[in-house]
């Protein structure tokens, strides 16, 4: 995950910082499409993410849902097969 924002991640800190201290001295116009940019990078960060997450390789796992064990702390077993479906 943390290589998925590697390539924007220290982009955008220097891209919001250099915008903080030269928003008094933009006109608006420059300013919001600097803002437009920053959001062009947040969006590269999320497609990024989304790609590392399913690039991701999950195992299946057999043990009790926590889902069950909770529903067993409140009482409540008679729902928690409900959890337990595959």
């Amino acid at each position: 995950m943390l290589q998925s924002l590697g390539r924007t991640e220290p982009l955008l800190h220097q891209f919001r910082e250099l915008r903080r201290k030269t928003k008094q001295h933009l006109p608006d116009t420059l300013y919001r499409e600097s803002l437009q940019f920053e959001l062009h990078l947040e969006c590269q960060q999320q497609a990024d993410i989304v790609d590392a997450i399913h690039q991701l390789q999950l195992d299946k796992v057999e043990v009790p849902h926590l889902t069950d064990d909770y529903c067993h702390q409140l009482g409540a077993e008679h729902i928690a097969f409900i959890f337990s479906k595959h």
